[in-house]
């Protein structure tokens, strides 16, 4: 058996770290996020026959080292208490460890298309559930899959899993799209356990995350998402300049959390002019990046061809 998910890349423009619970289902992030139509395409595919095991490709390069998806995978295994194999394959649209909730979109889509597979007939919140434990306990996200449950411009007023947190959408009237500017990777998990950066994240995340739950519109989302990124300062310095031309140019950037990122969310007919603004204009030769916004957040995907994503036939 086989099943395939979708799960769009997710952004986090400002959070505040809440991981004291005791039970992973309780701990994650307030904050905010917009998800786009980019991301990870998952297919897994339970193995009868020959040796038993889980076998990982990303972007067809076998990856035994993608430890959320095997951490994701032995879950489901165990639940369905059967001896077999499973194939994961990844189709990654974004960069890795940049910034766009991949590791978050991989254990969705594994809990999605695995839980099909193997006849597990998971809820898609339990699917959900079990990829968020899974990233919370290897410390490589918080909010991702909170935000990627949800779909869209995001806001998580209570950390937790979905089901136990609070989320809501922040409707976007019209077609929009996120345009970035990539230049490098950051490793999450470094910034999650640093005391000193964890104090610095969350003496800001809390007053922003409030301010966003109480005004939640996209211009407070960015404003808030520039101000957040000033005031961390992790991104390099041709990072930082790109920010300053923008503004200068009348568009606010924000910072990917965590990566050599930044972004912004604008009018879809706008996206082109933004991207020539952020790497012509700034001299950045980085990795530009042109998304709509997704407003669905991760599912299953139907066989008919039709229902894909663009960049999904194109990658065909």
């Amino acid at each position: 058996m086989k099943a395939v998910a979708f799960c769009p890349a997710h952004i986090t423009g400002f959070f505040e770290i809440k991981d004291q619970a005791l039970d992973p289902l309780r701990m994650g992030s307030r904050g905010a996020g917009i998800c786009m139509d980019r991301g990870v395409v998952t297919q897994v595919e339970t193995r009868e026959e020959g040796p038993k095991g889980i076998d990982v490709w990303i972007n067809g390069v076998q990856a035994p080292s993608a430890t959320v998806s095997n951490e994701v995978a032995k879950k489901l295994l165990a639940l369905s208490g059967r001896s077999l194999g499973l194939t994961i394959q990844h189709l990654v649209s974004v960069p890795i460890g940049s910034g766009f909730g991949t590791s978050g979109g991989a254990a969705v889509g594994i809990a999605l298309a695995g839980s099909a597979a193997l006849g597990l007939n998971l809820s898609t919140l339990e699917a959900y559930q079990i990829a968020h434990v899974v990233e919370v306990e290897l410390r490589t996200g918080l909010g991702t899959v909170a935000g990627e449950y949800s779909g869209g411009l995001e806001v998580r007023a209570k950390e937790g899993a979905p089901g136990y947190g609070e989320i809501f959408q922040v409707p976007l009237q019209g077609g929009y799209s996120v345009v970035a500017l990539h230049n490098g990777p950051l490793l999450t998990s470094q910034f999650l356990s640093d005391p000193a950066y964890r104090n610095k994240i969350n003496s800001i995340g809390c007053e922003f995350s409030s301010k966003m739950i109480k005004n939640p519109s996209l211009e407070t989302f960015l404003r808030l998402a520039h101000e957040f990124s000033a005031s961390i300062r992790l991104g390099s310095p041709a990072l930082m300049k790109a920010m300053r031309v923008a503004e200068e140019q009348g568009y606010l950037f924000g910072m990917a959390m965590f990566g050599q990122t930044v972004f912004t969310i604008v009018k879809s007919e706008e996206a082109l002019e933004v991207a020539k603004v952020i790497r012509d204009d700034a001299g950045n030769d980085g990795k530009i990046i042109v998304s709509p916004v997704d407003s669905l957040g991760g599912r299953l995907l139907s066989p008919f061809e039709e229902l894909l994503p663009p960049w999904i036939k194109a990658a065909q």
